[in-house]
C-alpha cells in the first residue's frame, strides 16, 4: 500500500484565521529574519555556541518535487540573522537531527522523494569547521522516527516507517566513538510519527504515533532502558496522539512529561486533537489529565521555558491555523494566553535559546505547502524580579540634587537566584537604562539565609528627577535571561 505524504494531506484544508510560584514576566514577539528557503517538516538543532542549525524539510523551491532540500542554514541570535552553512549530502524530509555530546549534529534517515525507499544514510555536521561528512549507515532505512541522546553519549533511534505501508518497531544505537550503528531491543509496538523524551533517570519514554496497518493513531507508551537494551510497556495516554512531524511531548522541570496536541484517527484520515493535555509521572507510570489549552494546536510546538512554564505556539484545530500562543503554569496546571505571533503557522519548529527566548521557524500558514513559510519569529521573555532600594529603610528617599550613592539589593527568592545575575549588564535609574553599578557584593541582605546581590549606583548617574515615584533596574543573568525590577522612591531636597 502506497501512502501519500501525511503532513501535506493533514494541512490541505488549513485556513488562516516548579511547584513554586512563577515570577511575573513580560512577553513579546519580534522578527527573527527569514531563511533562504521556506520549509515544513524541517528540523532545528540548538548548537553549543548558542546558534540554531536548520536542516532538510519539504520546500517548494527544492528539486524532486520539493523533497531535495539539502541547503542547511544557521540562525545567529547575536546578529538576529540567517546564513547558509553548506549542504547536506542528501535532501531529507522526516529525518532527525540530534546534537551529540561533542557538539556535532547527527542527521539520520528521512526520505528524499515520493518513493518507497527511505534514506539509510546518516551524516555529521561539525560547527567548528562548518562542514558535513558522511557517517555510518542505519541498520534499517526509516523516516518519521525519533532519535534521543542518551546519558552515555550514544543516540537511540526508534521506529518510523516508509512510504509503502511499513511501520517499524525496530530500534538502533549510534556510537559516536566508532561512528557505527548497532541494533538494540525492538519496541513492543511498531510506531511512526511518535514522540520521545529522555527521562531524568536516563531512560527514554516513547508515546503515541501511528501503528501498523490499518495505521491507527496510538495512545500506548513504552520505556527504553539503556542498561538492559530492552523496552517495557507503561501507562497509556487518555488520548491517541500522532505528531505527524510535530513533537507533542515535553519534559518538565520536575521530571514529569507533558503531552499536548497531536492528531488522532486512522491512516490518512487523521484529524487534529482538541485542547486537552495530560501529564506522565515516571514514578507511577500513570498519565493524569491537566488543564486544557484554549484551542487545539495540532502541528504546533511545545517549549519548556527557563522558569518551568511551557509555551505552546500556533497549530491547527481543524478549521483555523493559529497565531495565538499560551503558557502552562506548573504550579497551577492551567494555561493562560500570551502574546501572539505576527504570522499564524503550523508544522513549524521551535527551540529555546541560551538567553531563554524562543525561536520559531518556518511552517505553513495556509492551504498546505506550497505556500510554506521562510520567516522566523522570536519570543522574548523578561522575568520580573525583586529589588529593595536602600534596603532596611522606608520610604526610599533620594535627593536628586545631591551627590551620593544609592544601594539597591537584588533579592534571591524561591523562584530566582540573584547570584546568577551578570553585574556588568545591570542598569538602574528612572527608566532602567541609566547607571551602571560602581560596585557590588554578594551577601544576605534581607536576613532570609539566601545570598542576595547588593549593588551601588552614583545618584547623579541614575537620571532620577524631582517628582519621580519609582526607579527601575534591568539586566541579564549569566545565561542571558533578561530581568527587570522596580521599587518606589520618594524624592527630597527639591524645593
Amino acid at each position: 500500500m502506497k501512502r501519500t505524504n501525511k503532513l501535506l494531506i493533514v494541512f490541505a484544508a488549513i485556513s488562516i484565521s516548579l511547584a513554586l510560584a512563577i515570577p511575573a514576566a513580560a512577553q513579546t514577539w519580534s522578527s527573527a529574519g527569514n531563511m533562504a528557503i521556506a520549509r515544513v517538516e524541517h528540523r532545528a538543532t540548538f548548537l553549543t555556541d548558542g546558534r540554531v542549525l536548520v536542516t532538510g524539510g519539504f520546500s517548494p523551491s527544492s528539486g524532486n518535487g520539493g523533497y531535495n532540500t539539502m541547503l542547511a542554514e544557521i540562525y545567529d541570535p547575536t546578529t538576529n540573522a540567517w546564513s547558509a552553512t553548506g549542504s547536506t549530502v542528501n535532501g531529507r524530509v522526516g529525518h532527525t537531527a540530534t546534537r551529540l555530546a561533542d557538539g556535532k549534529v547527527l542527521v539520520a534517515g528521512g526520505i528524499n522523494g515520493n518513493i518507497c525507499a527511505n534514506d539509510i544514510t546518516t551524516e555529521l555536521y561539525n560547527p567548528a569547521t562548518d562542514t558535513w561528512s558522511v557517517s555510518g549507515n542505519l541498520p534499517f532505512a526509516t523516516y518519521g522516527h525519533t532519535a534521543t541522546l542518551l546519558v552515555d553519549g550514544r543516540v537511540l533511534l526508534a521506529g518510523g516507517g516508509n512510504r509503502c505501508g511499513a511501520v517499524f518497531s525496530s530500534a538502533a544505537l549510534f556510537d559516536p566513538a566508532t561512528g557505527a550503528w548497532s541494533t538494540t531491543g525492538s519496541m513492543t509496538t511498531g510506531r511512526e510519527w511518535h514522540s520521545a523524551v529522555r527521562l531524568s533517570d536516563g531512560r527514554v519514554l516513547v508515546a503515541g504515533g501511528e501503528g501498523v496497518s490499518p495505521f491507527p493513531t496510538l495512545s500506548s507508551a513504552e520505556i527504553y532502558d539503556p542498561a538492559s537494551g530492552t523496552w517495557s510497556p507503561t501507562g497509556s495516554m487518555a488520548t491517541t496522539r500522532c505528531g505527524c512531524s510535530a513533537e507533542f511531548l515535553t519534559l518538565l522541570a520536575d521530571g514529569r512529561v507533558l503531552a499536548a496536541a497531536g492528531f488522532s484517527g486512522m491512516a490518512n484520515n487523521v484529524v487534529p486533537n482538541g485542547p486537552s493535555t495530560e501529564i506522565y509521572d515516571p514514578s507511577t507510570g500513570v498519565w493524569t489529565a491537566s488543564g486544557s489549552m484554549s484551542v487545539g494546536r495540532a502541528g504546533g510546538t511545545l517549549s519548556l521555558l527557563n522558569d518551568g512554564r511551557v509555551l505552546a505556539v500556533g497549530g491547527y484545530d481543524g478549521t483555523t491555523t493559529h497565531s495565538s500562543a499560551e503558557l502552562w503554569d506548573p504550579s497551577t496546571g492551567t494555561w493562560s494566553s500570551t502574546a501572539s505571533l505576527a504570522t499564524a503557522r503550523s508544522a513549524h519548529v521551535s527551540r529555546v535559546l541560551a538567553d531563554g527566548n524562543v525561536l520559531v521557524v518556518g511552517g505553513t500558514d495556509s492551504a498546505g505547502c506550497p505556500p510554506c513559510l521562510s520567516s522566523a519569529e522570536l519570543y522574548s521573555v523578561v522575568i520580573t524580579v525583586d529589588i529593595d532600594i536602600k534596603p532596611g529603610i522606608f520610604p526610599n528617599t533620594i535627593n536628586p540634587r545631591k551627590k551620593g550613592v544609592i544601594p539597591v539589593a537584588l533579592l534571591t527568592t524561591g523562584t530566582f537566584d540573584a547570584t546568577t545575575v551578570d553585574s556588568t549588564t545591570v542598569l538602574f535609574g528612572a527608566t532602567g537604562t541609566e547607571a551602571s553599578p560602581v560596585k557590588f557584593t554578594l551577601k544576605d541582605v534581607d536576613g532570609d539565609a539566601d545570598t542576595d546581590m547588593l549593588l551601588h549606583f552614583n545618584t547623579q548617574d541614575t537620571g532620577i528627577q524631582c517628582g519621580d515615584t519609582s526607579a527601575l533596574l534591568t539586566g541579564e543573568t549569566v545565561s542571558g535571561q533578561a530581568i527587570e525590577a522596580s521599587d518606589s522612591v520618594q524624592t527630597v531636597g527639591c524645593k
